[in-house]
């Protein structure tokens, strides 16, 4: 794994708690690739104190004129982070997400801390099992 591009709709900035300790403990480059404006990612960035952590790796479907289930902002980010698709992971909420991932050639986690599918291959709950799910990622 070279790179791991974050969603944030629902992915990085809802109350999660353990958000901040899990990406500034990260050993991988990172960035924020949404379908999100620009303006309310950096807003939601700088209410919950991880603007510090992004700065400029920050990608939008508004900047690259590519929507979510077109693996477009996801190709876009892992060039720019210099990081070819496949040694990509994706942290995605939604089924548009992780069918850019996969179209991007990515692997992907499902980030699902309401628990609304037990049965999904690849689930993260919550931020702390963010690096055990990377792992076992990693070795897939």
């Amino acid at each position: 794994m070279t790179c791991i591009l974050f969603d944030l709709d629902g992915t990085l900035v809802d109350s999660e708690p353990l958000c901040n300790q899990a990406l500034g403990g990260l050993h991988h480059p990172f960035c924020i690739a949404s379908s999100g404006p620009p303006a309310k990612i950096r807003s939601a960035l700088a209410k919950t104190g991880l603007e510090n952590l992004i700065r400029d790796r920050l990608f939008s479907s508004y900047d690259i004129g590519s929507w979510k289930p077109d693996p477009g902002l996801f190709r876009h980010a892992a060039k720019a982070m210099g990081a070819f698709p496949a040694d990509c992971i994706v942290v995605e909420d939604s089924a548009a997400g992780l069918k850019a991932a996969r179209a991007a050639g990515m692997k992907a986690l499902l980030f699902d801390p309401g628990n609304l599918h037990p049965e999904a291959p690849n689930r993260l709950a919550d931020y702390g099992q963010l690096d055990a799910a990377l792992a076992r990622l990693n070795r897939s």
